[in-house]
């Protein structure tokens, strides 16, 4: 009975126990939601854009991957007109995960065991709609151009769980000034 105890206690704490966050060969799935999305140039406002990252690391420092996000929003204006707008982006993803390497130059506890920070170029496809309608007429497009976006965002990972953690991207994410929400490591 003993050594059955002794070995779930052994297990359970194995379970609670974490690695380095990043490897290579991880795979991680991101999804979540951009805040700061504000289109004074349109009018639109703040609006809460869907976004989902994954990524799949190739080397123990860098993981390549894709991502998705997509926002909708309409505006009602007070000479009786409305506009919609809604804004889709897919691309792809590089990642830098440089913590435990700024960990092990320092010589220091910089908790790389639950922390990963990470610098991200991407580079993507921004297909756009926007529509205008008058006095109750039906909705008519916009030329609203369709592009190829380009940035650079600083993201970072706290792990609560070894295949669970909250996300932030911060920068110029494809749809908003950041980017929240949860990882999943499988």
């Amino acid at each position: 009975m003993k050594k059955a105890i002794l070995i779930f206690l052994l297990f359970a704490s194995m379970s609670l126990c974490f690695s380095q966050t990043y490897k290579k060969g991880q795979k991680t799935f991101s999804p979540g939601f951009g805040l700061g999305l504000y289109q004074l140039g349109y009018g639109l406002g703040f609006t809460l854009p869907v976004v989902a990252n994954f990524d799949f690391g190739i080397h123990e420092h860098i993981s390549v991957g894709a991502y998705g996000g997509f926002w909708s929003s309409s505006v009602e204006y007070s000479f009786n007109s409305s506009y919609r707008f809604s804004s889709t982006h897919i691309g792809l993803r590089g990642s830098f995960h440089f913590w435990q390497l700024l960990e092990e130059a320092l010589g220091s506890d910089l908790k790389a065991n639950k922390f990963d920070v990470y610098f991200t170029p991407w580079i993507g496809y921004n297909t756009r709609s926007a529509k205008w309608a008058r006095l109750g007429n039906s909705f008519q497009d916009i030329n609203w151009g369709n592009r190829i976006q380009a940035g650079a965002q600083l993201g970072a990972r706290l792990y609560f769980r070894d295949n669970l953690a909250f996300f932030t991207e911060w920068g110029g994410t494809p749809t908003s000034w950041s980017n929240w929400g949860l990882t999943f490591r499988f």
